[in-house]
């Protein structure tokens, strides 16, 4: 049996192919240029919640070494938001992170403020975040400042899936001591599975590719969440 797409579908089709060759090709070459590379497990559970033009959001992730569920960090985010517009977000952040070391632990706090702008189109949605991040390790005064711009793209699969994909780059805007040197601190590309279950539940299902440049390493992270909303 044959089945034929009309002009609409075909053009969508496209789009998903172009998407994936690009995403692959981009997370291909970031590997192929790093020396060294590990493993991850990401995992998340986030809470949503929107009142009027107000949003609140709760987020706790557990990160793994080697797919060994060998504990790592621990990373908790809280945020409120506005929308300013259709589809335009203003919001201010807080995250506050515990990783464990060999010889120790490392905590740090963020404050960050952040742009989210989105566009829908027939076929696609496109999302631009950008972030200004000030980041303070506690064993020191020093506090760095990071830009984090991110462009994410969603496209529907059907009326319960989406392809979800971005890149991120992080630049450091200056250096303290605790800090790796360097302008370009990271680049992330993820490709994954957005499935929603209802109304109030997403599940999310991906690969994150993460790029250290002053290290010269790729962490190779598999991405498990829930997002809950209401």
């Amino acid at each position: 049996m044959t089945i034929m797409l009309d002009h609409s579908q075909q053009i969508h089709l496209e789009y998903h192919k172009i998407f994936f060759i690009f995403l692959i090709l981009l997370i291909f070459f970031i590997s192929g240029i790093s020396n060294s590379a590990e493993t991850r497990l990401w995992t998340f559970v986030s809470v949503n919640k929107k009142n009027n033009d107000f949003l609140y959001s709760l987020r706790t992730q557990t990160r793994f070494k080697n797919l060994s569920l060998q504990y790592d960090e621990s990373v908790s985010h809280g945020e409120i938001g506005y929308l300013v517009a259709k589809h335009t977000i203003l919001s201010q952040g807080l995250t506050w992170s515990y990783e464990k070391e060999t010889m120790g632990s490392e905590n740090i706090l963020r404050l960050w403020q952040q742009l989210t702008v989105g566009s829908k189109y027939r076929l696609y949605d496109l999302y631009s975040r950008t972030r200004l991040e000030e980041r303070r390790h506690l064993t020191f005064k020093s506090w760095n400042f990071k830009l984090r711009e991110r462009v994410r793209v969603l496209l529907p699969l059907s009326d319960h899936l989406d392809i979800d994909g971005f890149d991120e780059i992080l630049i450091n805007l200056n250096n303290p001591v605790w800090v790796a040197p360097g302008t370009f601190d990271q680049n992330r590309s993820y490709i994954g599975i957005l499935g929603k279950i209802n109304q109030n539940v997403d599940i999310r299902v991906g690969y994150l590719n993460r790029y250290f440049f002053s290290a010269d390493r790729t962490e190779h992270v598999i991405h498990l969440g829930v997002d809950f909303s209401y």
